[in-house]
């Protein structure tokens, strides 16, 4: 119920947004006209062209589930845990979602989803975690003095989880059975819904937004 609840505040906050730009301010108040926002879009639109026609970023040809080669971390399972992470993504953007350890902020995971589509994160390591979010499209991936960085060429936009993901074991009470005294424990799963509306992240939990930088560390 409580996301339901959310996914609907979010959608009131994005149509309200939407009327205030139509409301065309005047630039005495420092805010953007409709002209000026039009031509950040077109100098935006003509940046991402450009990108997407320099060879030094190339298209690594991902699928749902894949993780992006050459970057610089180092993944982590416990496949003794029958755990999940699975990521739900809306059909108007793609995804590429960072699994982050609070403890250390090291990335154990990092996998791509294709718009329309689910995958599952396996076999997570015990501990607490936050998540890093990629929107956009068309992926593509560079090196950068030494170092692979990835990014969306279109509609990029880049966001950080709020909440924290809670993925150690808990613990019950005892049951006694005929086999004597059983442990009771539940192994804890998550499910996320992301998608945008436009240009704004639709998501099922909380989010701020962070630089491609901030991405990217």
């Amino acid at each position: 119920m409580r996301n339901a609840l959310l996914l609907v505040g979010l959608a009131i906050t994005l149509m309200l947004i939407s009327c205030e730009e139509r409301r065309s301010p005047s630039k005495e108040s420092g805010e953007l006209t409709v002209s000026d926002s039009t031509s950040v879009a077109k100098r935006q639109a003509a940046l991402e062209e450009e990108l997407l026609n320099d060879p030094t970023w190339v298209d690594p040809g991902l699928r749902t589930g894949i993780t992006p080669a050459g970057l610089d971390f180092t993944p982590q399972k416990d496949r003794k845990m029958d755990n999940y992470l699975e990521i739900s993504v809306g059909d108007n953007t793609d995804v590429v979602v960072k699994l982050v350890s609070s403890r250390t902020d090291n990335c154990i995971r990092y996998v791509y989803v294709k718009g329309n589509d689910t995958y599952r994160i396996n076999n997570i390591p015990q501990g607490l975690y936050y998540l890093k979010i990629a929107y956009g499209r068309n992926w593509r991936q560079k090196e950068i003095e030494g170092k692979i960085v990835g990014k969306f060429l279109t509609n990029a936009q880049y966001e950080i989880g709020t909440e924290t993901l809670d993925y150690n074991i808990s613990y019950g009470s005892k049951e006694y059975t005929d086999e004597g005294y059983v442990q009771n424990y539940s192994i804890p799963s998550y499910s996320v819904s992301l998608n945008v509306v436009q240009f704004a992240a639709l998501n099922s939990f909380d989010t701020n937004s962070i630089s491609e930088s901030e991405f990217n560390e």
